[in-house]
């Protein structure tokens, strides 16, 4: 959390230097619905065949912020960072028809530069459409039933993805948006699994340059 925080602060410093015109930034919090599809080897060793993005053990969470720069009435860049919680349910095949359940919270930082198009022809204001990549950072695995030593990440470090989704900016404060998620590299740290990964982020968040250059 403290390299998030980091993270975080360089990223609205960053925002609040120079092109003030053209930049606006601000705050986010949100949900998200991310599905991880594993196939595992011949003796099905570590291949989870279910995930939940919802239980008892925790809500899946963003928090973060973006800052927006305009190129014209049509274009722009935004930019999303956020923090994110996760908790997964995978059911691990060990061999001679054993198997172990697997709730694996996963905490992580999500980046999402982005091409915005504003339908509208004006700038801020109504329907946008968003596409672009997105790079996973895992910060932290946590294994909620202690059925399996983590010493050795379950998952790769870093993940890269693409997004395509749209938003709605409803007033000079405030807005929302759904991005769609498509993961582009194999998520598990293990050569004989093969992942396939798809979801969503839904956001809503707040413009504070609106706020700040009142």
């Amino acid at each position: 959390m403290k390299n998030f925080a980091l993270s975080f602060l360089f990223f609205f410093l960053f925002c609040s230097l120079g092109f003030a015109q053209k930049i606006t930034y601000g705050l986010s919090l949100g949900a998200n619905y991310i599905s991880i599809e594993t196939d595992g080897d011949d003796e099905g060793l570590y291949a989870g065949d279910s995930y939940s993005p919802y239980n008892k053990k925790g809500f899946p969470v963003n928090i973060g912020g973006y800052f927006d720069y305009s190129f014209n009435e049509s274009f722009g860049v935004k930019a999303n960072l956020f923090y994110s919680r996760n908790v997964d349910d995978y059911t691990i095949y060990l061999g001679n028809y054993k198997s172990e359940e697997l709730d694996l919270i996963k905490s992580s930082i999500k980046f999402q530069p982005l091409l915005k198009f504003d339908v509208n022809k004006e700038y801020g204001k109504g329907f946008y459409l968003l596409a672009g990549p997105q790079l996973s950072f895992i910060l932290n695995e946590e294994d909620a039933r202690n059925n399996f030593d983590l010493e050795e990440n379950f998952y790769k470090t870093t993940n890269i993805g693409a997004n395509l989704g749209f938003g709605v900016q409803f007033s000079s404060l405030i807005g929302a948006e759904i991005i769609g998620y498509y993961g582009l590299s194999n998520w598990i740290d293990n050569e004989n699994i093969d992942t396939s990964t798809a979801g969503a982020y839904f956001n809503l968040y707040i413009n504070l340059a609106s706020l700040i250059n009142k």
